[in-house]
């Protein structure tokens, strides 16, 4: 289990750290979720919540695979700002948030299944946080 909450960390530093070199992504979102995908998986055979996050890592590494034609040589084109493009990209959003809710709601249920209260109310403030 505790190689899958790595995978999730090393997911979410791939998605939130942008590191470029000239226009090549040094940690592609892709790979980030890709690493979520793969730990969430797992983890639905410690704790069944983990498998809602798996539809909604899906479709942003489907997203993000878009994204990687706007980094590729339609950056400086019209089409990233066309409104197809813009929606696309607040569709990536509204679901990195979806995706982040689901992560924190099903971490609180699976400590308090656990007996951890302590981590249960850290995650649970966490949620209200974010």
């Amino acid at each position: 289990m505790k190689t899958n909450f790595r995978k999730l960390s090393w997911g979410f530093m791939f998605i939130l750290l942008d590191l470029h070199i000239y226009i090549f992504d040094v940690l592609p979102d892709f790979i980030g979720y890709l690493l979520i995908l793969s730990a969430l998986s797992r983890l639905e055979t410690y704790y069944p919540g983990y498998k809602k996050g798996v539809p909604v890592a899906l479709l942003l590494f489907v997203v993000s695979l878009l994204s990687l034609g706007a980094g590729f040589g339609l950056h400086h084109s019209s089409f990233t700002d066309s409104p197809l493009w813009i929606g696309v990209s607040g569709i990536h959003l509204l679901l990195l948030l979806v995706l982040v809710y689901q992560l924190l709601s099903t971490f609180t249920q699976h400590a308090r299944s656990q007996q951890k209260h302590a981590l249960a109310d850290s995650s649970r403030n966490r949620m209200g946080f974010f």
